[in-house]
């Protein structure tokens, strides 16, 4: 188990850390900068890449707010005291699988206001009718954003094209 009062400009560095480790803690608690502990919680139609980077191998969950006056000195910004739950069962059977799983996620999100088939397109040596079929035998419209993807559907994407 980790519990910690972050500093804010460590957050996104601590999560990559955690997230590489082979053996992840099973529950981690953190005080961080509310804006950011909101990031993390997104569900479809907010997905973002830091969401989608930390629901990989953790269910966040945001547990409260916590008012600048709490601190001494008070910051400029509202802070969140967030848990993420490592998943017991792994989305990514692989280290392979989770490689490929972390470059989809920066080509879709990237350039987010892009189409899902249009980021791909642009990373890909593939058809744009190529890409379609794909995502299309997923069930996932390749006209839509990356916003409104959720872990599973980022993960079955970088499963077909893992190659």
């Amino acid at each position: 188990v980790l519990v910690g009062n972050l500093p804010y400009y460590i957050t996104g560095f601590l999560l990559r850390v955690i997230s590489g480790l082979p053996r992840k803690p099973v529950r981690a608690v953190f005080t961080i900068q509310k804006e950011v502990a909101d990031r993390i919680t997104a569900v479809p139609p907010h997905m973002n890449r830091l969401a989608a980077s930390v629901q990989v191998w953790a269910e966040p969950k945001l547990l409260m707010t916590v008012l600048p006056e709490s601190f001494s000195p008070p910051p400029k910004v509202h802070s969140a005291i967030i848990m993420l739950t490592t998943h017991k069962t792994p989305l990514l059977p692989t280290q392979d699988a989770t490689a490929t799983y972390y470059r989809l996620v920066r080509t879709l999100f990237a350039q987010p206001r892009k189409t899902i088939g249009n980021n791909l397109a642009a990373d890909r040596a593939l058809p744009k009718e190529k890409i379609a079929e794909a995502l299309g035998a997923l069930g996932i419209d390749p006209k839509n954003r990356p916003q409104n993807l959720g872990v599973k559907d980022i993960a079955s994407i970088a499963q077909i094209f893992s190659s």
